[in-house]
């Protein structure tokens, strides 16, 4: 049993650093330059908590990285939260949030999306531009 366990971690984490390390394209027709496009990215885990782009206007992704063409887009970041590792060892999924944030992406720039939990338990998720740190949208479930 512990064997499966071990496996099914180390395949997890091929998995995840074969996703992290090429962009997804987000866009039909033949890639683009990256002076070309945007690219949407998350950190992949925070905490307890796995972060992907579900989707970039309404075409699912299910990614850690996607190139997208400048304009105006709406991203979908999903949320997966897990629990604390059983005894043994196996970590179950308790929440699973969606949040669309819509910004306007600029070519050559690369946005990564954020999230935080807040002693109420709320989760504010937001994405930010790496070039010059602003935050190009945001969502606050306390409606502020």
């Amino acid at each position: 049993m512990r064997l499966m366990q071990l496996l099914a971690v180390t395949l997890t984490g091929l998995v995840l650093a074969s996703c992290t390390s090429v962009p997804r394209q987000g866009y039909e027709g033949p890639p683009l330059p990256d002076t070309e496009t945007a690219l949407v990215q998350t950190r992949a885990q925070h905490g307890r908590a796995q972060i992907t782009i579900a989707a970039v206007d309404d075409q699912d992704y299910d990614a850690f990285r996607v190139r997208v063409l400048p304009g105006d887009r709406c991203v979908t970041i999903q949320v997966s939260q897990y629990q604390a590792p059983d005894s043994d060892g196996v970590s179950r999924l308790s929440e699973r949030t969606d949040t669309i944030l819509c910004f306007e992406a600029i070519a050559g720039r690369t946005y990564e999306a954020g999230v935080s939990d807040s002693a109420e338990h709320l989760r504010r998720t937001w994405l930010v531009d790496l070039e010059t740190g602003e935050t190009v949208a945001e969502d606050d479930p306390r409606g502020s």
